[in-house]
């Protein structure tokens, strides 16, 4: 049988070389994404983004536990920071989720961001979409700890989760015009600690004073606690309503613009792979670049000159 083939049927081996040839785009990543997207629509996404020290991964952990005794397939991508040596993933959330026991329904792969926005990977939906066409019912993306601005996660997944913690304070409200903008539901974790209830107060003001009528659904927030195992199956219940109302309001306005963001970016990909390789071997790139070298012009005008070629070569 073929990758493609074994990754359908269902078999590890396959999806972890399949994300491992896509990541690192090796010869014939293109070949595999294209072959799986008839088979997409599957999955639930769920995204997990807060500032670091939250508790992100204990919260995925436990949830994760709850999903695998309903027998269902669960997958786990866990963006890491970049290692600024080697270039690969720090793999601390990898650690953290140890914990849970081995399953047969269990896939955790750890990604380094790599430079990617809003604390995620640049190659982060293309895993999605391969653990969605190995059939798994449920798909966790936990972000690095991500700040105020950092929202892109929502462009991803169907539901998305902002997870909060009471030793926050004043930061919460510093961030309401950014990352608070996005959750479908809040969560404060660590609720046990001085200062929980009065948190998730605080966010319930803030909703009531929100405007939801274009998104077809007023956020949740829930109290948690990782620690006592408080609040788990509250937040599975209210992962399991905003599903339902997703598809009761079913809005393909977000699903194409979701769309062609992705199609933007493989273009934009593609385009800086062209660019990058005519720096590298054209000899004209060459000798602009030997003048630039010796400022006998400067690097806007050989950038124009490259890119009249490059405009050539794309016609």
């Amino acid at each position: 049988m073929s990758l493609i083939e074994d990754l359908l049927s269902g078999k590890k081996v396959a999806l972890s070389r399949a994300i491992s040839i896509v990541e690192n785009r090796e010869e014939g990543y293109v070949s595999i994404l294209k072959q799986i997207y008839p088979h997409l629509g599957h999955s639930h996404v769920i995204g997990f983004t807060g500032p670091p020290g939250v508790g992100k991964s204990s919260l995925i952990s436990s949830i994760a536990e709850k999903y695998l005794l309903q027998g269902l397939k669960v997958g786990i991508i866990a963006i890491d920071p970049t290692s600024p040596f080697s270039g690969g993933a720090v793999l601390g959330d990898r650690i953290r989720m140890e914990s849970l026991k081995d399953s047969s329904n269990l896939f955790i792969r750890s990604m380094a961001s790599r430079g990617g926005k809003g604390g995620l990977s640049k190659r982060t939906l293309d895993v999605i979409r391969l653990m969605d066409a190995f059939k798994m019912d449920k798909i966790l993306v936990e972000t690095v700890g991500v700040g105020q601005g950092d929202v892109e996660i929502i462009n991803i997944v169907d539901t998305s989760i902002v997870v909060l913690s009471p030793n926050l304070g004043d930061d919460i409200q510093t961030m309401k015009a950014g990352i608070l903008e996005i959750g479908d539901i809040f969560v404060v974790n660590k609720i046990d600690l001085t200062g929980g209830e009065e948190a998730v107060v605080y966010l319930l003001n803030m909703i009531k004073i929100g405007d939801y009528k274009e998104k077809k659904w007023v956020p949740l927030v829930i109290g948690t606690s990782t620690f006592n195992k408080v609040g788990i199956e509250d937040l599975i219940s209210g992962i399991e309503t905003h599903k339902k109302n997703m598809k009761e309001n079913k809005n393909e306005d977000k699903n194409k613009k979701i769309l062609l963001q992705d199609v933007s970016n493989i273009m934009d990909e593609y385009l800086l792979d062209k660019i990058q390789n005519i720096l590298k071997n054209d000899p004209s790139a060459k000798i602009l670049m030997d003048k630039v070298y010796n400022k006998e012009i400067d690097p806007y005008t050989a950038s124009e000159q490259l890119l009249n070629k490059f405009y050539k070569i794309f016609e």
